[in-house]
């Protein structure tokens, strides 16, 4: 998946003469043939970037500064949830009721978290919180 994103930006961005040939800003997320996780961010002029942890949108200003905060390499599923979910609630009201998350797995198909999963999540961070006041 990584290699056709990258060929598709390399090869297609070139074949436009307009200044947002895409005109979105995504993030792509993948597993390459190792086995380890592939996270790119693109930007509406077409431009990508590989990342460890990163934000897009409305707000993802804060979002990014609060993951370059955090994120300290690679960890176990249910922290690095943990720590996305952490970011969004900066941004997001509402707790588990306005976020969805999606897990991917190699080999595996991506898994959409329930909203009692999330709510649970929501719950362990707000506690942890409390126990660090």
């Amino acid at each position: 998946m990584c290699a056709t994103v990258r060929s598709f930006c390399r090869n297609n961005t070139s074949l436009f003469s307009l200044p947002r040939p895409f005109g979105i800003a995504a993030l792509i997320a993948g597993v390459n043939a190792d086995g380890e996780p592939q996270l790119f961010k693109t930007d509406p002029s077409g431009n990508y970037q590989s990342w460890k942890a990163a934000a897009t949108g409305r707000n993802s200003k804060s979002v990014q500064e609060f993951l370059e905060k955090h994120y300290e390499g690679a960890s176990d599923e249910k922290t690095a949830t943990k720590l996305a979910l952490k970011a969004l609630q900066q941004v997001v009201e509402g707790g588990a009721k306005n976020v969805e998350i999606a897990v991917l797995r190699p080999g595996m198909p991506v898994e959409l978290l329930g909203d009692s999963t999330v709510e649970t999540l929501c719950v362990e961070i707000k506690a942890e919180a409390e126990d660090d006041e």
